[in-house]
């Protein structure tokens, strides 16, 4: 916790600063030589350069795509903060077995679709409707990307990759503000040189955040059809470890679904009936923790 006294060992760290450099160089190779963390770590930059664009132009959109005001604005956020608070309360209902390496390029392919429909809707209702839906996949995509990294994470490494991500993520925010102005402004130019009379005072806002939601989509289908197992700590050998490359077999998981009894997700090891039973220990094959039952 915050208030928690430093180990010995690490009491004084903040004054040296070749420790601290130390400590940020291991938390990058343990990011980096991995498969598990590297492909959530890449997931949260993805989405935090690509689909955060859609915040810092939402005036742009209320005031030259909608020609309204203020008050629009305030709509526009409200609907996705709901949007994330009923993705935040509907993450109980996504099915135990299905595993945080389908369900995060998922929700980053999901939520650039919204996105992508959201920047070429004209119509603020349409647009809002849309909004819901980009806070509920914005929601299940960075709290599933750093909820699967936490769990990867040793205890005396947490603080230091976490803190890695949050820098990175948080830093390349920009990058993707700066993106979607120049994409915007360059495409506006070419479509009022070629065709004026689709041109329009907003087109190079619609252009950007849409040509970076193309991207959030891009990365989404890479993700879905070449996966990591390792984000679930599902190691090569383990039963159900499946790297077969397929998009369907990515959304579905149907690798990983439960045929008959209830299965581990990790080994695939079939567990005693009843399934409330079963999930509410571990996996008596490997050890795994298995999530408590989902009350009805």
């Amino acid at each position: 916790t915050p208030d928690a006294p430093a180990p010995p060992d690490r009491k004084g760290w903040h004054r040296d600063l070749g420790r601290m450099w130390r400590d940020t160089k291991d938390a990058f190779a343990f990011i980096f030589h991995q498969p598990g963390p590297r492909a959530a770590f890449l997931a949260t930059v993805v989405f935090a350069t690509f689909a955060t664009p859609i915040m810092r132009f939402l005036s742009l959109f209320v005031t030259n795509v909608y020609h309204l005001q203020e008050r629009t604005f305030g709509f526009m956020t409200g609907a996705m903060g709901l949007g994330a608070v009923l993705g935040g309360l509907l993450m109980k209902k996504v099915p135990p077995w299905y595993p945080k390496h389908h369900l995060i390029p998922l929700s980053v392919l999901l939520g650039g679709i919204f996105i992508f429909l959201f920047s070429i809707s004209k119509d603020p209702w349409i647009a809002a409707a849309f909004m819901l839906f980009v806070g509920w996949f914005w929601m299940w995509a960075f709290n599933s990307a750093m909820g699967a990294l936490q769990l990867l994470v040793p205890d005396d490494m947490r603080g230091r990759v976490l803190s890695v991500c949050n820098c990175v993520a948080l830093g390349f925010m920009p990058l993707g503000y700066f993106f979607a102005s120049a994409i915007g402004k360059l495409g506006a130019a070419l479509v009022h040189r070629s065709a004026p009379h689709l041109w329009d005072d907003g087109l190079d806002t619609q252009i950007g955040v849409g040509l970076c939601a193309l991207l959030c989509i891009a990365a989404g289908l890479i993700m879905l059809t070449w996966r990591t197992p390792e984000v679930d700590a599902i190691m090569p050998g383990d039963p159900a470890y499946d790297r077969t490359p397929g998009l369907w077999r990515g959304i579905t998981a149907s690798f990983h679904r439960p045929r008959h009894a209830p299965a581990c997700p990790r080994c695939l090891a079939q567990l005693p009936l009843p399934p409330e039973a079963a999930l509410a220990n571990a996996c008596p094959q490997c050890g795994q923790d298995l999530p408590p039952p989902t009350s009805k």
